[in-house]
């Protein structure tokens, strides 16, 4: 139900009477996409089939539908000043352990990803930019073998954050424009072919 309702705001915010028709139509697709795509999961594993047998269910036969249902993120404004590679925050309820509180009830908990401050280099800007990543970012970065892929060739679904969006634009720009290393036309075509 909430596709839908995604689908129909798109509609409604992009249809003729609007100003933001005369957008044009690439833009009218990353907006869309960015509406109706979930990101790649991090916080949960993702399971892909319709019906799972279980055990607890006899009267069903042992077959019952498997629920993806996604975790609620939450992402704070620090979230767009960093490269989270996908993590966020996430609201929840931590349970007390049984053996010692038996009779407690939930707790609500806010689990927070572990941020750092690290150097990144990227070969297309030439530059050194000191930027706040997780664990999963610099996994990603190595996954990717180097910064500039990493931005370049993931999605814009799960890259999210501003920073991320605006160096890609940066990167796109530079490479379109070929400004980069007008002194050395050697490293330049490296880059290129790269």
């Amino acid at each position: 139900m909430e596709k839908y309702h995604k689908a129909y705001t798109f509609f409604k915010k992009f249809n003729a009477h609007s100003p933001f028709h005369r957008l044009p139509d690439h833009y009218k697709r990353m907006w869309f996409r960015l509406i109706n795509e979930d990101p790649t999961p991090v916080h949960y594993i993702s399971d892909t089939r319709k019906w799972a047998k279980s055990p607890s269910h006899r009267l069903s036969g042992g077959w019952v539908p498997v629920q993806n249902v996604p975790i609620p993120l939450i992402y704070p404004k620090e979230f767009h000043e960093g490269l989270w590679g996908g993590e966020a925050v996430i609201k929840g309820y931590k349970r007390p352990d049984y053996k010692e509180e038996p009779y407690h009830p939930r707790v609500p908990h806010w689990w927070v990803p572990k941020l750092k401050r690290t150097v990144v280099y990227s070969e297309i800007l030439d530059k050194h930019m000191s930027v706040i990543v997780t664990e999963r970012a610099l996994d990603l970065i190595d996954q990717n073998f180097g910064f500039d892929n990493y931005i370049l060739k993931t999605d814009i679904i799960d890259l999210k954050s501003a920073l991320a969006l605006k160096l890609r634009s940066k990167m796109l720009l530079s490479l379109a424009r070929k400004e980069l290393y007008p002194d050395d036309p050697v490293k330049q075509e490296e880059i290129y072919n790269k």
